[in-house]
């Protein structure tokens, strides 16, 4: 298995949505300056917040799928932000330098997969601020130098996670748990954009990147071997808490609560029950009790488990500076 520096394909469900959605608007020979220019770009968040443009700039939008939006584009604008920081390109100078040491200690492969997640938090944002504003909604702009702080203490620049600013292996740490955040967000989100089915299955694909994210700084961290066996070169994650972050050693009890915040929740990831529909009802069934022979950690790695508003809410308030409600 090799160790690319980037995440260099896009999803094959994107192409074909894009390719689908292009012959379509070609038959038609309904297609307007923008999202000619999106299909042309081969952009998927911009194409889809042209299409949601054309599709819905009359009626606007429900206003659970406005306030779903605008949440994730807060937690997208943390990401790109922290991002931006670690690659020395943010608009907030103290940001840039507050990365300095760590930023030496990257290969230039780790350096050129940072950008590339970097530009895929950046082209969310643009899609995400796009589409609300397609629904009749305004997004929210952030000042990030008042809004973030990636050390977790809400705007004292000293809060318990300062140590990702000099420590590779931690930073990798925190980025994996924050793209982790950002996968179970986005699903536990998904209820709230069903009446929308276009913004629906957009935000399902920005689900799909952000997990590739997730699962690509895993095999980062252990090729590198800054984590241990638990942290699955396939990127998949197995059991809850600090073991399912693969925090090594004794980590500070911050990053044990944060995991136990991010891998747990009223449906942790180390979940084995899970709900089907047996034809008549919706059943629920308990692998422990299969008796699997490829083990009950399999069926763990084999779900990413949704986190409720209020759950995420929880996990990322100490990084930012403002009060989330």
């Amino acid at each position: 298995m090799s160790n690319q520096p980037i995440l260099d394909s896009i999803d094959p469900e994107i192409v074909e949505t894009l390719v689908s959605r292009r012959d379509a608007i070609k038959k038609s020979g309904k297609v307007g300056g923008g999202m000619a220019a999106a299909l042309a770009l081969g952009s998927a968040p911009v194409a889809f917040g042209a299409f949601a443009r054309s599709a819905y700039a009359q009626s606007g939008g429900p206003a659970d799928v406005i306030n779903a939006l605008q949440f994730a584009l807060l937690l997208e604008n943390l990401e790109a932000e922290l991002y931006k920081a670690v690659l020395n390109t943010s608009g907030v100078p103290a940001f840039n330098t507050a990365f300095n040491t760590v930023r030496g200690m990257f290969t230039p492969v780790e350096v050129a997969t940072f950008q590339l997640i970097r530009d895929h938090e950046i082209k969310h944002v643009t899609y995400l601020q796009q589409t609300i504003t397609a629904l009749g909604g305004t997004p929210t702009m952030y000042n990030a130098a008042t809004t973030f702080d990636f050390t977790g203490g809400r705007g004292s620049g000293t809060g318990p996670f300062a140590p990702a600013t000099t420590d590779k292996a931690f930073l990798l740490l925190v980025a994996q748990t924050v793209e982790d955040t950002g996968v179970r967000a986005y699903k536990g989100q998904a209820g709230n954009l069903m009446s929308n089915n276009a913004v629906l299955e957009a935000g399902l694909q920005i689900h799909a990147v952000e997990a590739r994210h997730a699962a690509k700084i895993r095999r980062m961290r252990r090729i590198a071997g800054l984590a241990g066996d638990v942290v699955r070169l396939s990127g998949t994650i197995r059991g809850g808490g600090a073991a399912a972050a693969g925090a090594q050693g004794s980590p500070p009890q911050a990053v044990v609560n944060a995991a136990a915040a991010i891998y747990g929740g009223a449906t942790p990831e180390s979940n084995t029950m899970h709900t089907v529909f047996n034809g008549t009802a919706n059943a629920t069934i308990d692998a422990n009790a299969l008796g699997l022979s490829f083990g009950v950690e399999a069926v763990q790695e084999a779900f990413d488990e949704a986190l409720t508003r209020a759950e995420v809410v929880a996990i990322v308030q100490p990084f930012i500076i403002p009060t989330v409600s």
